[in-house]
């Protein structure tokens, strides 16, 4: 079953690692804090803070998040590099 995704414009804000501008979220639900997700131009791996602002996760966050999700997520930027690089 197809999973439907959404895009949700958010306040512009630079990416914290390699300063990209960043305006927009895609994901199956609407971005909220504490939630990961992924810079589309260096794949550096961002949460949203309070705001709905980006900051880089941390080392300690990422090795919090369940191990599968971390294999999810690692897998997800190893296709998104594969195909954009």
């Amino acid at each position: 079953m197809p999973t439907d995704l959404r895009t949700t414009d958010l306040d512009p804000t630079p990416c914290p690692a390699c300063g990209a501008q960043l305006e927009r979220a895609t994901g199956t639900t609407l971005p909220q804090p504490g939630e990961v997700t992924m810079c589309a131009h260096c794949f550096v791996y961002l949460t949203f803070t309070p705001r709905l602002r980006l900051r880089r996760l941390s080392d300690r966050a990422w090795l919090a998040l369940p191990p599968e999700q971390r294999r999810l997520l690692t897998r997800l930027r190893d296709r998104l590099r594969a195909r954009l690089l």
